[in-house]
């Protein structure tokens, strides 16, 4: 970068990097709610699960 110092190159690429970096953030705040919003989910379908595990009523001769 020393020899790039000031210069119109210099610029941009620290533009790219920039604009990459941008890009990478985005989707990582993406990806994080994905996973939240699943997390989510799950823990609905394991109460739901446990719910009807819960009232399993089996009528038959064993």
């Amino acid at each position: 970068m020393k020899a790039l110092k000031g210069s119109a190159e210099e610029r941009s690429l620290l533009q790219r990097y920039t604009s990459e970096l941008n890009s990478q953030e985005d989707e990582l705040a993406t990806l994080k709610k994905q996973l939240a919003d699943l997390e989510g989910k799950r823990a609905q379908s394991q109460t739901a699960f446990a719910d009807l595990v819960y009232h399993f009523d089996f009528d038959g001769d064993i």
